[in-house]
């Protein structure tokens, strides 16, 4: 299922940093060795203004293990979920995701996919607490 709203429950910590999973599913279109290009940007509530710095463009080189699973692939909360909270300015914002799987240089597209955010808790960014070393 597709989440339709991120929120501070949302969150996962690993290596000692807090971020989301965009997870692609396993298809006939996602075999090993094949290149997946990955895409992510952050909006405004108005869907149409990107945010700064939360573009992300990122290829794979498919896993014998995610032919299987599916790949899981880490939105970073500081860079692309936490600027959706501006107090003063807006308090949520949209994700908007997509990939592309190359086979022989055709390319196999998912569609657009939208997310809407909303990384805040009692009037402020989401309370993480500091891994410990």
């Amino acid at each position: 299922p597709v989440a339709n709203l991120i929120n501070c429950d949302s969150l996962i910590e690993e290596g000692g940093e807090y971020d989301m999973y965009v997870h692609i599913p396993p298809s006939e279109h996602l075999k090993q060795d094949r290149k997946v290009l990955l895409v992510w940007e952050t909006y405004k509530p108005d869907k149409v203004t990107a945010l700064p710095r939360t573009y992300i463009v990122e290829d794979k080189t498919v896993s014998q293990e995610q032919e299987t699973k599916g790949i899981d692939w880490f939105i970073p909360y500081e860079r692309c979920l936490k600027p959706t909270y501006a107090p003063g300015s807006h308090q949520s914002g949209y994700g908007k995701t997509a990939y592309g799987i190359i086979n022989d240089g055709d390319e196999a597209r998912s569609p657009l996919m939208e997310v809407r955010i909303a990384v805040f808790e009692d009037g402020a960014h989401c309370k993480i607490s500091t891994p410990k070393p």
